[in-house]
């Protein structure tokens, strides 16, 4: 009579102490890498695009750079949970199969390791400067028709003076406006002095 209640006792001490098919799956499968990008910013300078405004008594060059986006690149590692079908089957015959889920969905979670990365390039380009006047910046001013060049730089400002731009070109001339790069020349716009 005094061990009726044993068997009972040792059911449930297996129920608590033993592991169950998700456990022991998840125990032994490799860990996981997963790689997404984090906190983004900026790069690398690559570019510089320059806008022209024509005005009555001066013009205005205005310039934006343009850099390659980067972005720190996180690691994460963790154990995926392996097993859960056997741990639904268990859980009508047996009744276990909560516990070897619940088991293994812990240690699955517990495993999460995430590591800092370095910074790499998303290959995006995004504004990385403001949008501002292009002071002493070279201009080249060719005439479209006869191919005429003019070269002037701007203001500390990034102004220069209409009739500047214009002198020297016949009436209605159509003015290509060029601004000299360390790797050539980048066209800006086309203009007319009608």
């Amino acid at each position: 009579m005094k061990y009726r209640y044993l068997p009972f006792v040792l059911v449930l001490l297996s129920c608590m102490f033993t592991n169950g098919c998700a456990t022991i799956l998840t125990i032994s499968a490799p860990s996981v890498e997963e790689v997404t990008l984090g906190k983004k910013a900026s790069g690398q300078q690559i570019s510089i695009n320059y806008h022209y405004f024509d005005g009555k008594e001066k013009g205005t060059l205005m310039r934006q750079p343009y850099c390659l986006e980067t972005a720190e690149q996180m690691i994460m590692t963790r154990k995926r949970m392996h097993g859960a079908v056997p741990a639904m089957i268990e859980i009508p015959i047996f009744g276990l199969g909560l516990l070897d889920l619940i088991s293994a969905g812990v240690y699955a979670k517990a495993s999460e390791e995430e590591v800092r990365g370095n910074f790499v390039e998303t290959g995006e380009i995004v504004e990385c400067g403001k949008f501002a006047p292009a002071p002493e910046t070279e201009l080249i001013i060719q005439c479209a028709e006869t191919g005429q060049i003019n070269k002037m730089n701007t203001d500390a400002a990034g102004n220069i003076s209409t009739k500047q731009i214009y002198a020297g070109f016949f009436q209605n001339a159509q003015l290509n406006l060029f601004v000299k790069e360390a790797g050539g020349f980048a066209y800006i716009t086309t203009i007319s002095n009608y």
